[in-house]
Parts: structure tokens; sequence; C-alpha cells
């Protein structure tokens, strides 16, 4: 029961955390409007995906259970995607083309990611076998 309401406490400051981090990017994108494409959706998964580790703790716990951590980080991305998307619509339409270094960077980054995504698989694949 402690370890519950330690685990409920910590989520509760990070979501108070969260609700900060969303007011300050607000009060950023009425200051300045020009971002570029995809920053906001960015932004938001990641802040989805901590949240969502902190809520998959909090289920496994709750429920006993530790397959559940692995459902936190789905369901925090897919609400920092949700409100990444939200954001989007809200402050993207002034958004500044990528110039081609930039470009360059982010195509080089989604390989390196992708091939991360791609070597975690291969180990879990491998675990279970």
């Amino acid at each position: 029961m402690v370890l519950l309401f330690m685990v409920a406490s910590v989520a509760v400051i990070f979501l108070f955390m969260g609700m900060v981090i969303a007011f300050v990017f607000r009060q950023q994108a009425k200051v300045n409007s020009r971002f570029p494409p995809g920053r906001w959706r960015g932004i938001w998964i990641g802040i989805g995906l901590i949240f969502g580790v902190l809520l998959g703790m909090v289920l496994a716990v709750a429920f006993d259970s530790r397959a559940l951590v692995g459902m936190g980080p789905a369901i925090g991305a897919g609400l920092g995607l949700a409100a990444g998307h939200i954001f989007e619509k809200m402050y993207g339409m002034d958004a500044t083309p990528l110039t081609p270094e930039e470009a360059r960077h982010r195509k080089i980054s989604f390989i390196i990611v992708s091939l991360f995504v791609l070597i975690g698989l291969l180990l879990a694949l491998l675990s279970v076998l």
C-alpha cells in the first residue's frame, strides 16, 4: 500500500510538472509563432512517453503485474501524439520550412532511431527464444 501511494504521489507530481510545461509551451507559442513543421508533435510525444512510463509503473503496482509496465509508454505516446496534433493545428499554420541541412539532420536522426528500435525488437525476440 505504501509503494502504491509513493508511485501515485510521483505520478501526480509529474502530472503537475506536465501541466506547467504545457503552459510554458503555450506562452512560448504566443510569443514566437514561427517553428519548423512537426515541432509540437515531437515535443508532445516525448512528454507523453515520460508520463507513460510513470503510468506503466502505477498500473504495474496497482494490478501487481509487471507485464503492465510496457503498456504505459504506448498509452503515453498515443496521448502525446494526439496533443501534438492539436498543437500543430493551433500553431503550425506559420511553420517555417526546413533548411536542407535541417532536413538532412532530421533524416539521419530518423534512421538512427529506427535502427535502435530494430535492435530492441531483435533483442526482445532473442530473449524470448
